[in-house]
């Protein structure tokens, strides 16, 4: 039978915008305990926006600065509107960054993007049917990214040669070729997200804010305990 693990304390070490930091006390199954430390995260939906005519998808080419370089990226955001979901701000999120709408949307796939770590977890949205509407004015480095568009073949090729990197990205774009190439049956768009993590969400909803990110910046808890190692 497998070992339960439980958590016999928990403490918030780090609130920021978009992220929290909690140090975790673990039973482990020898008898001991150990020490985990988790990044909270709101989760995130993405698009593979589908061009049907053209057999292309839409990138976005943009400066991530904690790898410092601009990365090819299918459209993705936050789901941090308290009172939205993941579908909702996939939607917002393909008006926002390409400046389109779609009327055929469905689930590619969910994924946890660093579970070793992280409970960040991805909904990859397959929409086709596309149209242009307006883009809402964009700051940051939003205001310097570069939308393109790939054929999806072509994509899949920038992958084997090493020129695209983000994860969620890859992932949902070999996705993509696979449900294509063997037309898969997809979800539908509004199906339970069962891996959306929520507890920093849920704490945020709980504080007021409908817009999750504005919680504030960079609280460090006055109880400061010391991260215990494993050696």
């Amino acid at each position: 039978m497998a070992f339960e693990f439980s958590v016999i304390s928990s403490d918030l070490l780090l609130e920021t915008p978009i992220f929290a930091v909690r140090n975790d006390c673990v039973t482990m199954p020898e008898g001991t305990t150990s020490y985990r430390q988790v990044v909270e995260h709101f989760g995130g939906a993405a698009i593979i926006a589908y061009d049907k005519a053209t057999e292309s998808i839409a990138l976005v080419e943009q400066y991530r600065h904690s790898v410092a370089r601009r990365l090819l990226e299918v459209p993705a955001g936050l789901i941090d509107n308290a009172h939205a979901s993941a579908y909702e701000c996939a939607q917002w999120e393909l008006r926002e960054e390409i400046g389109a709408a779609a009327k055929t949307w469905n689930v590619l796939i969910d994924l946890m993007t660093s579970p070793g770590f992280c409970d960040e977890a991805v909904r990859v949205f397959f929409a086709t049917d596309l149209s242009r509407v307006p883009r809402p004015h964009v700051t940051e480095e939003e205001a310097d990214a570069e939308i393109v568009w790939i054929p999806l073949k072509q994509a899949v090729q920038l992958i084997l040669e090493g020129k695209i990197y983000n994860a969620i990205s890859v992932s949902a774009i070999l996705a993509a070729y696979y449900a294509l190439e063997n037309r898969c049956e997809l979800s539908e768009p509004t199906s339970a997200f069962a891996v959306q993590p929520t507890r920093l969400a849920s704490r945020r909803r709980e504080q007021g804010y409908d817009d999750m990110k504005q919680s504030g910046v960079l609280v460090l808890p006055e109880k400061k305990k010391a991260i215990v190692s494993d050696s």
